[in-house]
């Protein structure tokens, strides 16, 4: 299931936590539309049992992780577990004890630095991502169901 697809440079995503624990975009079926299902639907859907998650930023910049599970709003939306990973490094991965961080809610880990503010979106940053930026052909993010 495609819960987070956002494309190149896309402004819509820059915005506040709290419409990212709503959600915002146009969920749909077109590949173009640009969503995310939001961290509280999220953490519902996920029920905190494990699922396997892959973030994908084009072709050959994908990583898949066997046993992701999110913490709850109490939590920050953490990602408390991650497990073994294949795949291409991708900076964009978050690490695990990550919490989800927005312009408005720092949670990066740089205290001198909002991430999220400086590329435009909200996502679980931390500070081995000290390089990123935001020309990615796209961000997809799917996540399966492990039972």
């Amino acid at each position: 299931m495609r819960v987070y697809n956002k494309r190149d440079s896309s402004k819509i995503f820059n915005r506040t936590y709290e419409d990212y624990e709503r959600g915002l975009g146009i969920v749909g079926t077109d590949i173009r539309d640009e969503f995310f299902i939001g961290l509280k639907n999220l953490h519902l859907l996920m029920n905190g049992k494990p699922h396997e998650v892959m973030v994908d930023t084009n072709a050959f910049n994908r990583k898949i992780c066997n046993h992701f599970v999110l913490g709850s709003q109490n939590e920050g939306y953490m990602l408390k577990s991650i497990g073994n990973c294949t795949g291409n490094a991708n900076v964009l991965f978050p690490k695990q004890g990550s919490t989800f961080s927005t312009f408005d809610r720092d949670e990066d880990g740089f205290p001198d630095r909002n991430l999220a503010q400086e590329v435009g979106f909200g996502w679980w940053f931390d500070p081995s991502m000290s390089n990123i930026r935001d020309d990615y052909d796209f961000i997809r993010v799917y996540i399966r169901r492990k039972d």
